[in-house]
């Protein structure tokens, strides 16, 4: 069950901290805030199947 807890921990502190850099990142180089927005849905993308493989992790253990 721990393993689960903390695979879904690193899940999400991975995803969170990935969004904030990237956010920084774009802001930093004074990109645009309707392709700041463009880049933010498309790195969401990425996430998509991380969170579809939450059941599988937590249901495994």
């Amino acid at each position: 069950m721990l393993k689960s807890i903390l695979s879904v921990f690193f899940l999400e502190f991975f995803g969170w901290f990935g969004n904030a850099l990237l956010r920084n990142v774009l802001t930093w180089l004074a990109v645009p805030e309707l392709k700041l927005w463009f880049f933010m849905q498309i790195a969401g993308l990425f996430l998509v199947p991380a969170l579809a493989l939450y059941a599988p992790v937590i249901y495994k253990t």
